[in-house]
């Protein structure tokens, strides 16, 4: 089957959402997610949490619904650890020129060895990734819509369901913080792709799927903090329900991928989607390498216990919007900065 290649604005703009929702991830994670044990503040935390932790999995299967009609050229990868490489390299500078005293050894490390080092996980795991991708596109082309269902319904069952009923389960994928899964979401995001699926969905249909895997995830998560509180248990028994590798979280993200897919993106919102779309991967390197968050980003947000649960749980998303914003601006000038000295360097040629 062969696949056009073009922009989809929807894709794109699903880029920028599921970006701001991984800094509200970050942003939450810091103050209002420690709230008191099924409190109002703890469950209403996790009502924001969940939908923007699927975020992730959305990059995931992106990656394979594009990736699956591009090159799969060394360039491709060379030029993502190049990115990696300037941004943590940038951070790294700053930080040594604002705060000299934090860059021990492992600071040090972390900004000349961002992939190595993981520094950024999602990183180190993409571009292990990209190395199989042309052998994951060739499976892609030689499986059909029957195989490629079998093989959804076995990562739902397999790596999503049976984990969250044995504790010991031998193939562990760390809750999804691994090359391996993003191998699996790359399948996924690819079939989506080559069966094309957004245009056999409804945008409603899309939508009730996003909607029936956040109740799966939130809903196993939230069920089962209050049977844990009932039984005298621990916090945190319903996390594995929440895990990037949940059935839900999983088919959370296709909804969404299959409502933005073939959402008509017009006017000044495809303007400002093709404007910013490239600078959105930006955002995520620039504010979560650990020079920034913990030293210049982190310090900076609204702590619950300085001004109180539900104003840190109010205050988050605006946290994360003020994040976004000026993250997404700065790669974009960065961006800006490249392509005019690739127009200089070629005009002295």
């Amino acid at each position: 089957m062969e696949i056009k290649k073009q922009r989809n604005m929807g894709i794109d703009i699903l880029r920028l959402i599921a970006m701001y929702g991984i800094v509200l991830i970050h942003a939450l994670g810091d103050s209002a997610l420690s709230a008191p044990h099924m409190s109002g503040c703890y469950i209403a935390s996790w009502a924001l949490y969940v939908p923007s932790l699927c975020a992730v999995n959305i990059y995931g299967l992106i990656s394979g619904y594009v990736g699956v009609s591009s090159g799969t050229g060394f360039g491709r990868v060379m030029k993502l650890w190049g990115q990696v490489l300037f941004t943590s390299l940038t951070i790294g500078l700053i930080a040594w020129l604002a705060k000299p005293e934090v860059m021990t050894r492992g600071p040090v490390l972390n900004a000349l060895f961002p992939i190595n080092e993981s520094t950024y996980w999602y990183m180190t795991a993409y571009i292990g990734l990209m190395f199989f991708r042309p052998f994951l596109n060739k499976a892609l082309e030689h499986t059909d819509e029957r195989e490629q269902k079998r093989f959804l319904l076995a990562v739902l069952v397999f790596f999503g369901a049976l984990p969250l009923l044995f504790k010991a389960f031998p193939y562990d994928l760390g809750n999804g913080y691994s090359m391996i899964w993003l191998i699996i979401l790359y399948l996924i995001g690819g079939s989506m792709a080559r069966q094309k699926l957004p245009e056999k969905l409804s945008q409603k249909q899309s939508a009730m799927l996003f909607i029936f895997g956040i109740f799966l995830a939130l809903g196993g998560k939230l069920g089962m903090e209050y049977l844990s509180l009932v039984r005298g248990g621990e916090a945190g028994m319903g996390d594995p329900y929440a895990a990037y590798t949940s059935p839900g979280m999983v088919l959370a993200a296709m909804g969404a991928m299959c409502f933005f897919a073939k959402a008509p993106i017009k006017g000044f919102w495809k303007e400002l989607t093709k404007c910013f779309a490239p600078a959105s991967l930006g955002v995520y390197l620039w504010h979560i390498h650990p020079l920034s968050w913990i030293y210049f980003i982190s310090p900076h947000l609204p702590k619950a216990e300085a001004v109180g649960y539900r104003a840190a749980l109010m205050l988050a998303p605006v946290s994360a919007g003020i994040i976004f914003i000026s993250c997404l601006l700065i790669e974009k000038g960065r961006l800006t900065l490249f392509k005019s000295a690739k127009r200089l360097l070629k005009g002295h040629q």
